[in-house]
């Protein structure tokens, strides 16, 4: 077991690095640069300085050739420790997402155990059962959960109940250090409605994977011993019916986190996903770039522990 996560942590660096490669390059690709907006505002305010393009990149080092740019960026993470310096901020990149980073995870964290609240004793149910009107039921809910996306549940819970009864959330996040009730109480609503969004697929795995697992022979010799329905299905079903279910649930990470993206800009929270809009707003390279390099690193590490947990969750699963 350790010899193996030893590897697959080894495995994470050049995996990392082609990452962060690919990050960079991106993010050039993307239409426009800081130099069109930084022009664009110069000119509407009437200011001066420097206002041709030359002498914006020579100041801003976007002169350079891309290979001596990334050479620089990746120095910087592999050296120091930091992800880069804003073009226009006057904060580090690393300081910046720091500040953020925590609303995010709590977004995320909440979601996913959310989604879990709600489709494993539902998918759990559905499959003992099955075909009954409940399951029948359950199943639509899991469709609807998956057709319906996010962001236009978000925005509906944004607009029409400020229309007709005058409430709206709350535009500024209290902190937890001072109100943590209200605080997590502002987390909750948009946590819900990321957590619905993931559920539906969430549901309908365990869903199919308890069906499979209940037609197993232990399972039979288990209901011949005159056991209660409730431990064979705790005890001897649920647990071997987790390894797929928790492999989805690993998989969704990166849509979660690109859903958090949109639902932080509705909900106005102050994490991560905003500071990223507002980074492709303004061309701000090195933000783009540290933001989907932590994004990256999360969910490769996600995938790390999802590997190393099937062993606890199976014993017949040994890692070499």
């Amino acid at each position: 077991m350790y010899i193996y996560i030893f590897r697959r942590i080894l495995l994470l660096i050049p995996t990392m690095l082609l990452v962060t490669l690919i990050v960079f390059l991106m993010t050039r690709l993307i239409p426009g640069d800081i130099i069109d907006v930084m022009i664009s505002e110069m000119s509407a305010g009437g200011g001066s300085g420097f206002t041709s393009r030359e002498a914006l990149e020579k100041k801003l080092g976007l002169d350079q050739p891309l290979h001596i740019q990334y050479g620089k960026w990746l120095g910087n993470i592999l050296f120091h420790g930091n992800l880069g310096e804003p073009l226009l901020a006057r904060q580090s990149v690393s300081q910046m997402i720091g500040e953020r980073i925590g609303v995010t995870l709590e977004l995320t964290g909440m979601s996913i155990l959310i989604s879990l609240l709600i489709s494993l004793p539902i998918g759990i149910y559905s499959a003992i059962r099955q075909d009954s009107v409940g399951d029948y039921l359950t199943r639509s809910l899991g469709i609807i959960f998956v057709s319906v996306p996010p962001f236009w549940t978000a925005t509906m819970i944004m607009v029409y109940p400020a229309i007709y009864w005058g409430w709206a959330p709350s535009m500024e996040l209290a902190r937890f250090s001072e109100d943590a009730l209200g605080h997590m109480g502002q987390i909750l609503l948009p946590a819900v409605v990321l957590g619905m969004a993931i559920s539906g697929l969430t549901m309908r795995m365990t869903r199919t994977m308890m069906l499979e697992v209940l037609r197993q022979d232990y399972i039979r010799t288990a209901w011949s011993k005159g056991l209660r329905e409730r431990l064979v299905v705790i005890r001897h079903a649920v647990k071997n019916a987790m390894i797929p279910v928790l492999t989805l649930v690993a998989l969704q990470v990166p849509t979660l986190i690109g859903g958090a993206v949109i639902i932080e800009e509705i909900f106005v929270l102050p994490g991560i996903g905003q500071l990223l809009v507002d980074a492709v707003t303004r061309r701000e390279y090195p933000i783009v770039s540290g933001v989907a390099v932590v994004f990256g690193a999360v969910v490769i590490i996600t995938n790390l522990i999802t590997d190393i947990s099937y062993s606890w969750l199976d014993p017949r699963v040994h890692y070499q």
